[in-house]
């Protein structure tokens, strides 16, 4: 019979690479932005809220990615 093998071990932490090498950055702001985008859109109209405080985890992850989707195009909310 073999004997199991281990996973490797990874370390705790590790840095990050320097902003200026780092490829996910670029991700990281545009999905900050869309986000930020979408919440300025319901600070302008708190009624929303009430709304959607009624909303299910999976309707509330539905309309999150819908609204991400239409902002990431471009869209007006």
């Amino acid at each position: 019979m073999a004997a199991p093998t281990q996973a490797p071990v990874l370390p705790a932490w590790s840095a990050l690479p320097p902003a200026d090498e780092d490829p996910g950055l670029e991700v990281l702001r545009a999905v900050a932005s869309v986000d930020a985008d979408i919440a300025s859109a319901f600070d302008r109209n708190p009624a929303v809220q009430d709304l959607l405080s009624d909303l299910s985890d999976e309707e509330s992850q539905a309309l999150a990615e819908t609204l991400r989707a239409r902002v990431g195009r471009g869209g007006e909310l």
